[in-house]
């Protein structure tokens, strides 16, 4: 089952994914640190000193981000929708219209999250998609418990499988083989660090759930959190 989670900038498209995730297994990746590696740090990375601090960065340059994105996608306008969907279940973030109305029969269902009521409208110099009456829309304007009730209530009704990308993805707890068979990740404890033991349950990994990424403080440094942590989970 593929899932598109849409919505405006801060309004919880991340924390719905994950909720999606911990209620059925479906996979997600931040689309923004897809769009980061293979779009915006080919272009303008010579910037920065390093992709963590792009990445940080995007909120000041959306437009730009936006931009950058749609010129990747001007030959084939869903061509980053597939790159994400090839690694997981769900893609969150999408903010083209365009792309979206190439990819839509990419997916079986469209969420958008809507807060609304607490939160302003992003600027449609960065997302040119408006909520439509056929997208599923998930309210967010209350509590993060009224949210994972909203959550789960959609889980049950509109999912109906548990991890069904098995072939090439993990659950976040353990790298999933062809055959099925979960395989330990490392010796340690999933999401640790495996120079300095320090949690990363906010690490990026291109395998496991996806949260905000942080700056490890081990030696390693960016190696650290942009390579090591992905060997955890696929070798």
């Amino acid at each position: 089952m593929k899932v598109l989670i849409l919505g405006h900038a801060r309004h919880g498209k991340d924390t719905v994914a994950q909720l999606i995730f911990e209620n059925t297994g479906l996979t997600f990746i931040s689309s923004s640190m897809m769009a980061m590696e293979h779009v915006i740090w080919p272009v303008i990375g010579h910037e920065y000193k390093s992709k963590e601090e792009c990445f940080q960065d995007r909120v000041n340059r959306r437009a730009l981000w936006f931009k950058l994105i749609s010129d990747f996608n001007k030959d084939d306008p869903s061509r980053l929708c597939q790159l994400i969907l090839d690694k997981c279940d769900i893609y969150v973030g999408m903010r083209s219209a365009v792309e979206l109305e190439a990819s839509l029969k990419l997916f079986d269902l469209i969420l958008w999250v809507d807060a609304s009521e607490r939160l302003p409208p992003e600027s449609r110099e960065s997302c040119s998609i408006v909520c439509r009456d056929d997208f599923v829309r998930v309210p967010n304007n209350k509590d993060l418990t009224s949210l994972q009730t909203t959550v789960s209530k959609l889980c049950s009704t509109k999912f109906n499988t548990r991890g069904n990308n098995s072939d090439k993805t993990t659950s976040g707890v353990g790298d999933v083989d062809r055959n099925g068979d979960l395989q330990k990740p490392c010796d340690k404890q999933c999401f640790l660090c495996p120079t300095c033991d320090r949690a990363l349950f906010e690490h990026f990994c291109v395998y496991g759930s996806q949260f905000e990424p942080f700056m490890c403080s081990c030696e390693q440094g960016e190696n650290c959190m942009m390579h090591t942590a992905k060997k955890v989970f696929c070798e």
